[in-house]
């Protein structure tokens, strides 16, 4: 029984301190790493290769998927926890905006282009990112347990349909795709700054310090607050225009550069 409790058992609970996490940089880690890169491979092939059409039917599966594996976690955090610790409910993190967002273009809405820069300028590295350090996984949870699971399968998702778009060599991006990247950034950070103002025990969007045993930790004790919090905005600022103009000089092709390349 201690493999089936321990899946579920919430750091909040003096248990949880028995358990031995997964660790990074080991042969877990490698182990785990190769898998989710091999499937990330695999679904990334057998999406891009759908008509258009076919790919959003299965992103309207993905998008649901990603949700009920949320709303599985936030009900973990308060069943499975001590008490009510909201840091750990509400998802003002990069993967959980990536997971509210992400309906809204697989469901044509019409915000639907409000959501494409954020996507492909944002989505790929963050999932890649967690990848190689998993930060809530592994780093804190062992291999088999269900943060671990859900945060693995959340992250991998948002890799691969990042990598979907942000190769996508037939759809140019606009200036509009990176400035209303830029408007989700600041909106969820903005939301998340206003929370932790009131609770002081959240730390959303990790916006009032980093995550412990991260290189951010560097920023954050030479530069301290508001600089580190300014440094936070100002890194996704950068990461989402050098995304941007990588993709304009290396991926999208003009219609003309690829007529002539087939005479």
């Amino acid at each position: 029984m201690a493999p089936c409790f321990s899946f579920w058992l919430h750091p909040s609970q003096l248990e949880f301190d028995q358990l031995v996490a997964g660790g990074v940089f080991n042969l877990t880690h490698l182990m785990l790493t190769l898998v989710l890169g091999l499937l990330g491979v695999m679904m990334y092939r057998l999406l891009v290769n759908l008509e258009r059409h076919k790919r959003q039917r299965y992103f309207q599966g993905i998008a649901i998927f990603l949700v009920i594996l949320e709303i599985i976690r936030m009900l973990w955090n308060v069943v499975a926890a001590d008490g009510w610790y909201a840091k750990d409910v509400w998802p003002l993190y990069t993967c959980g905006i990536f997971v509210i967002i992400f309906p809204f273009y697989a469901f044509n809405t019409p915000i639907q282009k409000w959501t494409e820069g954020f996507i492909a300028l944002g989505a790929m590295l963050a999932g890649i990112v967690f990848l190689i350090y998993p930060s809530t996984g592994l780093a804190i949870f062992p291999l088999w347990h269900l943060n671990t699971i859900i945060s693995s399968i959340m992250h991998l998702m948002m890799a691969v349909i990042g990598a979907l778009f942000f190769f996508d060599s037939q759809k140019q991006l606009k200036p509009f795709d990176f400035y209303s990247a830029m408007v989700i950034v600041f909106l969820f950070a903005f939301i998340s700054f206003i929370y932790n103002l009131m609770d002081p025990a959240t730390n959303f969007f990790f916006i009032k310090a980093p995550f412990a045993e991260t290189p951010l930790q560097w920023i954050f004790d030479w530069l301290g607050q508001p600089g580190y919090g300014i440094t936070i905005l100002g890194l996704h600022v950068v990461e989402g225009a050098v995304m941007y103009a990588l993709h304009q000089r290396f991926i999208f092709k003009e219609k003309t550069t690829l007529a002539a390349s087939l005479l």
